[in-house]
């Protein structure tokens, strides 16, 4: 090996922490500035500031609220547009796949999402904006919501 590029190895690892990731990282990505080995572990630390139990039941209810709102909004669709946005966004399938099981094309998906995301956008914004105004903003800053009154 060269030490004059300074590898380690001429292979890419992967690293693969408890199932959390297998996103390649260079082995000099691994190195600390003062020469050590990084432990894996730290690369995928919990970076989360410890809460409260209150403020944990209020992020959680002001979740409820969202999901909520979203599913009202999923309802409003055509049955093929929200059959098209769970099973992408909630049930993880690849346009690919979903347009495979539904027999369309790929086009079609993607025609189908296009038309429902100002659809959505629209019935979101309307119910956050019908919620108590102190509701509306914490809302609006947990989830980035745009085009909100404010």
């Amino acid at each position: 090996m060269p030490k004059e590029r300074n590898y380690q190895s001429n292979l890419e690892c992967v690293v693969r922490i408890k199932g959390i990731t297998t996103r390649p990282i260079p082995f000099s990505q691994l190195r600390r500035r003062d020469g050590e080995w990084l432990n894996p572990e730290e690369l995928f630390a919990d970076c989360r500031v410890e809460v409260s139990e209150e403020e944990r039941l209020h992020q959680e209810r002001l979740d409820f609220i969202m999901a909520d709102i979203i599913d009202w909004a999923i309802s409003q669709l055509s049955w093929a547009n929200a059959e098209t946005i769970r099973a992408i966004h909630f049930e993880g399938k690849t346009v690919k796949q979903y347009s495979r099981e539904q027999c369309v094309t790929v086009y079609a998906v993607y025609k189908r999402l296009e038309r429902s995301y100002p659809v959505l956008k629209e019935i979101i914004i309307e119910e956050v904006n019908a919620l108590d105004p102190v509701t509306r903003v914490e809302i609006i800053e947990r989830f980035g919501i745009s085009g909100c009154d404010e």
